[in-house]
């Protein structure tokens, strides 16, 4: 074992050598997203072997994605990649397991503390002074000072189906954090920038700071700001993102060569491998509804209408083809209880909806 160790070593550092003897500079967004994808191989390779078994593979792998980096990107320094203070490293390596018996939210402090919210909305709010409260309740923290030579602190929050959040950000940023959504971020902000990353679906009101723009990174783009209010949404599940603008102004940056500049009113679209689309104009307010509690939808498939319940209430529908392409248009209130909800809908087009082993099927009348 220590000698294949030490043969892995010895390639790596070759590697290292003949590189860094190259002149050839490289995108570090294009660094990062391809180290971002073997990390998380690496992690999920970890979960389902024994310790021993990973870390033996974890160190062929890694060595093999170093000789695939190195060879798509001849000049890979640390200033590129650094492992100990990357918000997307960091996000990699902390990606949570899901537990099918716990449906909290769950606020990762630190790697060493976790808060788990019953309720099905949670207000988190962080103080410039670094202090933290959770639904009013003041939560002890280490808060630390942050300059731009220390190491970021990293926090996750994680919003299951059927639940919500609001998060206060120590800059004044706010945000509102839709069900199934993770949102990582430095409990404190450095002095030369201000980095999020949200899988799922998120509407930042953004504290304005000209000096330190902002960057919401999803796993195809990033909106970068410096003060506005969007709604952005990137499920890993869906084929489709896109970006909302409400208000000022916002640059999405796909990291092969497209940005595009965004108006108030104005919806984008990204597909499943990050070509951007064109800004169209755009009604904003079903886009953000939700933050109210309230579903808009305007001559919408039942099948879309259903997946957001699907992703508000936390159940799972069901919908037959004689329903999935039905069309609708109305305004639900979300605050009453799923039945009150589905009734609403039954009421204007011919649909029934019978529950079976835990899924709710909709079929045609």
């Amino acid at each position: 074992m220590e000698k294949q160790k030490s043969d892995i070593n010895e390639v790596v550092r070759l590697l290292v050598g003949y590189v860094n003897s190259k002149e050839v500079h490289v995108d570090p967004d294009e660094v990062m997203r391809s180290w971002f994808d073997v990390s998380r191989s690496i992690r999920i390779y970890r979960l389902k072997r024994a310790y021993r078994r990973a870390v033996r593979l974890a160190l062929l792998t890694v060595s093999a994605a170093m000789i695939v980096l190195f060879v798509g990107f001849p000049l890979l320094r640390r200033s590129a990649v650094d492992p100990v203070d990357s918000i997307k490293d960091y996000a990699v390596q902390t990606l949570p397991v899901h537990d099918s018996g716990n449906d909290n939210i769950v606020l990762m402090i630190s790697d060493e503390e976790r808060i788990d919210v019953e309720r099905e909305e949670a207000e988190i709010v962080y103080t410039a002074q670094g202090d933290l409260t959770v639904n009013s309740d003041t939560v002890s923290t280490k808060a630390k000072s942050v300059d731009t030579g220390a190491a970021a602190v990293y926090s996750q929050l994680i919003v299951p189906k059927g639940r919500r959040s609001q998060m206060l950000l120590s800059d004044g940023t706010r945000l509102w954090v839709n069900s199934g959504t993770r949102v990582v971020y430095p409990q404190e902000f450095r002095d030369d920038r201000r980095e999020i990353i949200v899988e799922g679906e998120a509407y930042l009101e953004v504290a304005c700071d000209i000096e330190r723009p902002f960057t919401v990174i999803t796993r195809d783009f990033n909106v970068i700001v410096t003060g506005t209010t969007f709604n952005v949404s990137a499920y890993p599940a869906e084929t489709e993102a896109y970006v909302v603008l409400v208000g000022g102004s916002v640059n999405v940056d796909n990291g092969k060569g497209e940005e595009v500049t965004m108006s108030p009113g104005q919806y984008l679209a990204v597909d499943s491998v990050g070509v951007l689309g064109t800004p169209v104009e755009v009604d904003v307010a079903p886009f953000v509804s939700w933050t109210h509690n309230m579903l808009i939808y305007d001559n919408e498939s039942l099948s879309e209408v259903f997946k957001k319940l699907e992703l508000y209430y936390g159940r799972r529908f069901v919908v037959e083809p004689g329903v999935s392409d039905m069309r609708v248009s109305g305004k639900l209130d979300l605050k009453r209880s799923l039945e009150e909800v589905i009734s609403v809908i039954a009421y204007s087009v011919p649909i029934v909806c019978d529950e079976e082993d835990g899924c709710i099927y909709v079929r045609p009348e």
